[in-house]
């Protein structure tokens, strides 16, 4: 045990530089934990940092626990090796631990396909939170419930922590049959991080993407009537409004409890450049062609679904313009050309999106590229007493038009490389 105590100091003296100083007590920590765990399907990691705790657990003659209850440190992670747990370990069935957004639950997609054919045979059971918090949204389950990868979706009594890897999800250990393995959904997400499907794809031990990989959403052939009896009415107020094209629109989000301020100024502003508004966030705007989709009344996959009946209807018409949410990775499953606006500052935006989408942005990302960002002045926004960026209704309309426009002169910007 000294030894490896030894080797981990040494290697910090012989290749750490002084930047490295912040992250040795987070790697020591990690390897402390990473020793003590009972079960070596799992190993704690510090990904990005400059010494990693990456130990291979092997060498532990007898795993006894199918739990990862490990309380994280800032900079940790873990990384599963559910074949050491089916092969080696005979775990009767996997649970997935979920506490996530819908947004982020929608670009997971990708690698629960992922998971479901490395573990295929075994049963696949999701466990969702029922706490409507900051980091949590229970429709979550709604969701889960209608992926084929999933065998059966249950809740759990689960509590908030301001770290969200922190999220207390002990309920479900009162829930999960005997000898399935417990893993929640974590991953690290920074300006490091490429992307969430490539974080995702490392937590599991699943192959790297080389590729975008775009969500999987599978719907059914048909809509049920509650779809059909709205996208009735959206064609028919397509037609009566002789609008050029149709907007998707969403400008409120659960995550950071955000809400546009201007909804009606810019609802009034897109209408009368001839498009017809389809907004599922709150307005008073009288318009003729504006239609309010009441979500607490419409479920979120009725919400889903109308979407892609629209972009079956209306083709190359119809846009998404909205606020980082759920809606950002529903439209890069369809392919919808999309104007996000991000309201806030973030060094890791380019965790979560996707080509499809334009951003209004109030500062530059390195990794999106530099003619998809509509990189705001301090004129263009007032920040609110929460540091959030409310755009002006008149910024967004120009943005809009200039989104339009490079579309058409270059539809190849919306593809997916």
């Amino acid at each position: 045990m000294l030894n490896r105590w030894l080797f981990v100091c040494l290697k910090f003296l012989l290749g750490a530089s002084k930047k490295s100083l912040r992250n040795l007590l987070s790697v020591v920590c990690s390897y402390r934990q990473s020793w003590i765990n009972d079960g070596y399907w799992y190993k704690i990691v510090v990904p990005y940092a400059k010494i990693s705790a990456n130990y291979c657990l092997q060498d532990l003659k007898k795993p006894t626990s199918y739990h990862f209850k490990k309380k994280l440190f800032l900079k940790e992670y873990v990384v599963y090796d559910f074949d050491i747990a089916i092969h080696q370990m005979k775990a009767d069935g996997i649970a997935l631990v979920f506490f996530m957004g819908l947004g982020d639950y929608v670009m997971a997609t990708p690698a629960i396909h992922e998971i479901r054919k490395k573990t295929k045979g075994v049963p696949l059971h999701a466990y969702v939170s029922d706490s409507l918090d900051i980091h949590n949204s229970p429709l979550v389950a709604d969701l889960l419930r209608k992926n084929p990868n999933i065998d059966q979706v249950f809740t759990y009594r689960g509590k908030d922590h301001f770290l969200w890897k922190h999220y207390d999800y002990t309920d479900v250990f009162n829930l999960v049959p005997k000898n399935f393995i417990v893993a929640p959904v974590l991953y690290p997400f920074n300006a490091q991080v490429r992307h969430r499907n490539h974080a995702l794809f490392e937590t599991f031990s699943l192959p790297r993407p080389t590729k975008w990989l775009l969500p999987l959403l599978d719907l059914p052939e048909k809509n049920n009537e509650n779809v059909l009896s709205f996208l009735n009415r959206i064609k028919n107020a397509f037609i009566q409004s002789k609008s050029i094209g149709v907007i998707f629109l969403q400008l409120d989000t659960r995550s950071n409890q955000y809400s546009y301020p201007d909804t009606d100024q810019l609802i009034e502003s897109l209408c009368e450049k001839g498009y017809l508004i389809v907004s599922v966030s709150k307005n008073n705007s009288k318009h003729p062609a504006c239609m309010t989709l009441d979500i607490s009344n419409f479920p979120i996959w009725d919400s889903i679904c109308l979407l892609k009946s629209m972009k079956t209807q209306f083709q190359d018409k119809l846009f998404l313009v909205a606020v980082s949410s759920v809606f950002w990775s529903v439209s890069a499953a369809f392919q919808i050309p999309a104007l996000g606006i991000h309201h806030f500052c973030s060094k890791d935006m380019h965790n979560y999106w996707y080509p499809n989408i334009f951003v209004i942005a109030p500062t530059e990302n390195p990794v999106i590229p530099y003619d998809k960002i509509f990189l705001a002045n301090v004129s263009d926004y007032i920040l609110n007493p929460r540091g959030q960026c409310d755009f002006l209704p008149s910024y967004i309309s120009q943005c809009f038009l200039e989104f339009i426009e490079k579309i058409k002169e270059n539809p190849v910007l919306l593809k997916c490389s």
